[in-house]
């Protein structure tokens, strides 16, 4: 199943997800930057109804352009269809979908080994590729003859909060001198490395040594009861706080309550080709940034706010972070080296990815 925003026209978004995502954020910019011809369908149910529903918009619409946002095999479908009735089409991918399979191990031993496949076909159907950072822009362009644009994961201006994040800190039982360490997003849980998002801060409030440190868990999916057992396993449930985000407005009111953001992402093609939209928001924040010393992050951040990570899974990068933050200076101090991160942000802002996406891509249609 999926859903249309709009009647069909010249533009046509196809989102790999739910309008309420992350994807679905970043698709209304997109549709900002197609026109007012745009129309969007965000998928809202499994992989057979909604390649269904995307095939069945692209013959019904026969628009000059289609957009998929993801590589999924829904949207390679509904682009492999679209070349053929004559439209241009545009993928915008924010991963390396063959190392992204691999590791997550979600389609077994058969899916692992024919995504390579699956992925330089994606590519191949496409006129032109966006990529979500550069690392990732030089991995496509070792597969594919393609323009390559690089367009990262933004955050919405009009959205961040200034506020000292008092009101939530409160509502946690949280004193005015802990030091909040904490994560925002969607937890999945990833078997074969039994880790999801919101393990780090788990892991980090466990291992340090200093007692005034307090997780904050501000996520929502399939892995929170696992999250719940750990703080429980790592006797730590009385210090970490598990908060659903909400709206996005909602969540950034959350994320002004925590003094250190966590980023963590893999040494190896599936972490180094990430720009995570989290991770630009944390800046747009003001956030006091912790991360993995992987891609983006790696360029973006001073050196006093980076660990390093070793290879595709480092189980010691837990001690490592506690380490860190048993090191943290006081939250005004925090708080001081967070806000030079606003104006690193700035260039990542929607409203100027958009005009990005007028020029590089929709101009060309």
């Amino acid at each position: 199943m999926a859903a249309a925003a709009s009647l069909a026209s010249g533009v046509l978004i196809l989102v790999n997800g739910p309008a309420d995502g992350a994807l679905g954020e970043r698709a209304r910019w997109i549709g900002r930057a197609a026109g007012a011809d745009a129309t969007m369908v965000f998928r809202v149910g499994g992989r057979a109804g909604a390649i269904a529903a995307f095939v069945g918009r692209v013959r019904a619409a026969r628009p000059r352009l289609v957009y998929l946002v993801d590589t999924s095999i829904a949207t390679v479908v509904a682009g492999t269809w679209a070349r053929r009735l004559g439209a241009r089409v545009v993928l915008d991918t924010g991963d390396a979908t063959a190392a992204l399979t691999r590791a997550t191990g979600r389609l077994g031993p058969l899916g692992a080994l024919a995504a390579p496949r699956f992925e330089r076909a994606a590519y191949a159907l496409a006129t032109t590729i966006v990529v979500r950072s550069e690392e990732l822009g030089r991995h496509v362009r070792s597969l594919a003859d393609r323009p390559v644009v690089v367009v990262p994961d933004g955050y919405d201006p009009a959205l961040v909060d200034g506020s000292d994040g008092a009101r939530h800190r409160r509502q946690w039982g949280v004193g005015d001198r802990a030091i909040v360490v904490g994560v925002l997003g969607s937890a999945h849980w990833n078997a074969r490395r039994q880790w999801c998002y919101g393990r780090d801060a788990i892991e980090a409030v466990a291992a340090a040594r200093r007692p005034d440190v307090v997780g904050a868990l501000l996520v929502r999916g399939d892995g929170l009861p696992r999250l719940r057992a750990l703080a429980e396993a790592r006797h730590v449930r009385d210090r970490v706080v598990f908060a659903d985000p909400g709206d996005p407005r909602a969540a950034w009111q959350q994320l002004a309550a925590v003094d250190v953001a966590l980023s963590t992402q893999t040494n190896d093609v599936v972490g180094r080709v990430r720009t995570t939209g989290k991770l630009v928001q944390y800046m747009a924040a003001g956030r006091f940034i912790l991360a993995s010393r992987v891609g983006a992050a790696a360029s973006l951040l001073p050196d006093e706010m980076l660990v390093d990570y070793h290879g595709a899974w480092d189980e010691d990068y837990f001690a490592r972070l506690a380490a860190r933050i048993d090191e943290l200076p006081e939250r005004r101090v925090l708080a001081e080296r967070g806000e030079r991160l606003r104006s690193v942000a700035e260039p990542f802002s929607y409203p100027r990815l958009v005009e990005t996406l007028r020029t590089h891509v929709f101009a060309a249609g």
